[in-house]
């Protein structure tokens, strides 16, 4: 009896140390964009709540946003180990809306759909573990203007 209980709590050690890497953390992460989740929604809200944008502004920016983030592509290019700690690069492929990074009143939504220029980011993502496993640290200001394709 010992032996198979041995033998359970070994398989759900393994497995759960399996699925928690640093890779699939920040795979988890991204594909929540690329799903356009609740979370990724309410956090762009909180972010467009800031410019004060009229609705059918807002209305158009999320729109824009979610075909970002539908179509964004990534790869992971490689994990570099420090103790506890682990950085991730990922190579990711968005729409290029640099010209939108000046948000005001006098955009031309029309135009920014019709974009299909891309742009390829290097990012840097950085994960620790803590209590038996990895987490991804809030990214900064300059990777999820990345994402967002306005940097």
């Amino acid at each position: 009896m010992k032996k198979i209980i041995f033998l359970v709590l070994m398989i759900v050690f393994l497995t759960g140390c399996q699925n928690s890497n640093p890779k699939n953390v920040v795979k988890e992460y991204l594909e929540e964009y690329r799903n356009y989740t609740d979370n990724v929604e309410k956090n762009l809200n909180g972010f467009i709540d800031k410019y004060g944008l009229s609705k059918e502004e807002k209305e158009n920016y999320l729109l824009l946003m979610k075909k970002q983030f539908v179509n964004l592509k990534y790869k992971i290019k490689d994990v570099i180990y420090d103790g506890y700690k682990a950085d991730v690069i990922v190579e990711i492929t968005v729409l290029d809306y640099k010209n939108l990074k000046n948000i005001n009143s006098n955009f031309d939504f029309k135009e920014l759909f019709k974009q299909t220029k891309n742009i390829k980011y290097t990012l840097v993502f950085k994960t620790k573990y803590e209590n038996n496993e990895w987490i991804l640290e809030e990214p900064d200001e300059d990777t999820l203007l990345k994402i967002k394709g306005l940097n």
